[in-house]
């Protein structure tokens, strides 16, 4: 029988008795026309140190005008297209950083203050009327925030941020739950508060440009300031319900499943952090947290798991596309990182994929386990890793507990006919099997067969 590795991640927060399947830094791939398969589980890319800049973390990270934008630490920073740093000057704070501009401007916020740079001066925005916003974003020139003491959005001068005026405000019409967060798309700028959401337009106005667009409402709140993000020409965003969802047009569509919600739900740490990038074609959305990194795929429509090795999470607190690459900032070191194909490893540490099986079971009747492959593309060893293994355990009580790793070679360089394949398995009820790969080489699961026979009844 054929055992279904790559089916996506799917571990109960408050239960292992359904499911106990993972994949974690892989994920499911479209095999090409005439392979031996219609999908196989590859490896999610490496990164590659790119820069580094300052004392760390690196806190934001944004493209203006083409041009790549980042803050370590303290500092903000320019980067140029050959990953050489111009110090901009002095952010204070500590938390996630918000990057905006527009021609002439960039503007840097870091908890709740905005700093300034046009070009060729930095500093801190000063003005009184200035909101105490945890967001920001820019919309036909001006920038805008929600001040936590009013639950109201604010605008700044057009292409003004130095210039805020207390008349220039707004609140959310369709419900009266204050405001959270709001996310500049398509023209638009979309609000979300506790209960609701609704969109607004730049009328042109003399009084205050921005007003509701009529039909852009809808009943759902959102988790937190940065739960949202735009993502494969839509928005999407976690609920306050702890669904994830992507708007069709102004209409919240769920993406989320049952299992990923219990987990979201279940999370100590709600601070959830929303990025989108592109990776070997798939469009991923990721959802970040202290307790872990869970990420949709829009073309397979499944979930699985990125996590960094000593981290419950995935490092980077920041993806950008910018140059036609895909940068991330680590949150733990000074480091910006560039996504790649080409390395196995995160900024230099273990990069390790890992799969989970669904339950194989014969309506609970005792199975004779007699053979299993997991067909890996073989051979994968390199000068600097002439032996790499793949690691394979078992649990009989759906993942509560597991038996002792056993190891199988992958193949040195040019073994092209290696297998890895384990024998007199036992004879479970019921079985999930676990294969892990740490070693830094490319690592392809083609399939995996398990052979097996009725034991007693």
């Amino acid at each position: 029988m054929r055992i279904p590795f790559g089916t996506g991640s799917y571990k109960l927060g408050d239960s292992a008795h359904f499911s106990a399947q993972r994949m974690v830094n892989c994920y499911l791939e479209q095999a090409p026309p005439g392979s031996e398969v219609e999908f196989y589980v590859r490896q999610s890319w490496g990164i590659n140190n790119w820069a580094t800049l300052g004392d760390g973390p690196l806190r934001g990270g944004d493209v203006v005008r083409g041009v790549l934008y980042v803050v370590s630490g303290t500092t903000a920073y320019l980067i140029s297209t050959a990953g050489t740093a111009t110090i901009l000057g002095t952010v204070h704070g500590s938390g996630k950083v918000d990057i905006r501009g527009d021609e002439t401007n960039v503007v840097f916020l870091s908890d709740r203050v905005m700093y300034h740079w046009d070009g060729s001066t930095f500093a801190i925005i000063t003005d009184e009327d200035a909101p105490s916003t945890d967001w920001l974003e820019n919309l036909d020139g001006y920038y805008i925030g929600s001040d936590v003491s009013t639950g109201q959005f604010q605008i700044s001068a057009n292409r003004d941020p130095s210039t805020w005026e207390a008349l220039d405000f707004a609140s959310a019409e369709s419900n009266p739950d204050d405001i959270v967060t709001g996310i500049v798309d398509h023209g638009e700028l979309l609000i979300f508060g506790t209960e609701s959401g609704e969109g607004f337009y730049n009328s042109g106005n003399s009084d205050f440009p921005l007003e509701r667009v009529p039909s852009a409402q809808w009943e759902i709140g959102i988790a937190g300031a940065h739960a949202r993000c735009k993502f494969d020409n839509s928005v999407a965003f976690v609920g306050s319900d702890f669904v994830v969802y992507r708007l069709s047009g102004y209409t919240p569509q769920r993406i989320s499943e049952h299992s990923i919600e219990s987990r979201l739900k279940g999370a100590a740490d709600k601070n959830f952090r929303l990025m989108s990038w592109t990776e070997a074609g798939h469009k991923f959305l990721s959802i970040t947290c202290a307790d872990f990194t869970f990420v949709y795929d829009v073309g397979t429509q499944l979930w699985h798991e990125r996590q960094s090795h000593g981290y419950s999470y995935w490092r980077p607190l920041c993806v950008v596309n910018a140059y036609k690459r895909v940068f991330a900032g680590d949150a733990i070191s000074n480091r910006l990182g560039e996504l790649t194909p080409d390395v196995v490893t995160e900024w230099g540490s273990v990069l390790r994929s890992s799969g989970t099986c669904p339950p194989i079971t014969d309506d609970n009747k005792a199975v004779t386990h007699d053979r299993l492959e997991l067909i890996f593309e073989s051979g994968v060893g390199n000068l600097t890793t002439t032996d790499p293994q793949v690691m394979l355990r078992w649990s009989d009580d759906r993942g509560r507990t597991w038996s002792s790793e056993k190891w199988r070679k992958l193949g040195a360089q040019g073994q092209y006919n290696k297998r890895a394949v384990w024998h007199a398995l036992g004879q479970p009820n019921s079985r999930i099997y676990e294969w892990a790969v740490s070693d830094p080489v490319r690592r392809t699961l083609i399939g995996a067969t398990l052979e097996t026979e009725r034991g007693e009844y």
